[in-house]
């Protein structure tokens, strides 16, 4: 049997435990979302500077074969 001082020492754990582990939540959601934004970001900037590329790369082609 607990006594009234050790549920209440107990109760204010859980509560801040519960407080740290949603902050933490959170913060792991934030991560995530802003990883996916970043690799979306990555794919349009790789796509980008793919077609640039390739447009340089060709019109390189055909200056060489005039």
């Amino acid at each position: 049997m607990k006594s009234n001082l050790e549920i209440k020492i107990d109760s204010k754990f859980d509560s801040l435990g519960g407080m740290l582990k949603g902050e933490f939540d959170n913060l792991s959601g934030q991560i995530k979302r802003q990883s996916i934004g970043f690799s979306i970001f990555g794919a349009l900037f790789c796509t980008t500077i793919g077609i640039l590329g390739k447009i340089v790369y060709d019109a390189m082609q055909k200056k060489r074969d005039k």
